[in-house]
């Protein structure tokens, strides 16, 4: 298996007092390598070592607050526009099968994040 991954992000004060925008961008590509082989029910698989490009688009929004005993707590939004493409190969399982990458998604989340002692955050 090859995969490669670049992940770009600045932030950016937004005038709100502690809110901070980071838009992102990240761009990866993966490579899967299979041998042909066959399964208990004596079935040939070859899966015809696919590979497939992600690109995600996004950003996310953090307020940080100061804590009673000085310790930094970030709760945080997160959208991102994912888009995967892939080649038009087919797996083989006695027959061939059509791959389909799984094409345009809409991922959002919600988040804390916290330094809960000294040394643990």
């Amino acid at each position: 298996m090859l995969s490669i991954s670049t992940t770009v992000g600045k932030q950016f004060a937004t005038g709100i007092q502690d809110v901070i925008f980071e838009p992102q961008a990240q761009l990866a590509y993966q490579h899967l390598m299979f041998d042909t082989i066959k399964n208990a029910d004596n079935l040939t698989i070859d899966m015809q070592n696919p590979s497939q490009w992600l690109i995600r688009v996004g950003g996310r929004l953090t307020k940080t607050i100061a804590t009673e005993n000085n310790r930094p707590m970030s709760f945080y939004g997160k959208v991102n526009l994912i888009k995967t493409f892939g080649d038009d190969q087919a797996i083989h399982i006695d027959k061939d099968y059509k791959r389909d990458p799984s094409g345009t998604s809409l991922e959002g989340g919600l988040g804390i994040s916290a330094q809960l002692s000294t040394n643990l955050s």
